[in-house]
């Protein structure tokens, strides 16, 4: 995982803690909460991004 995440070139050290939420309005802080659960998966639900 590590090498995968080095590989791609991804900035590190980010998480949803330190994610700027007022830089993206557009993208509900309680929403994406909820995904971070992943309930979804444990239910078998489809995300649609």
């Amino acid at each position: 995982m590590r090498t995968c995440l080095h590989l791609s070139g991804l900035p590190s050290g980010q998480t949803l803690a330190s994610f700027d939420f007022r830089f993206q309005p557009g993208v509900e802080r309680s929403r994406i909460e909820t995904l971070a659960t992943c309930q979804w998966i444990r239910e078998n639900r489809t995300l649609l991004i």
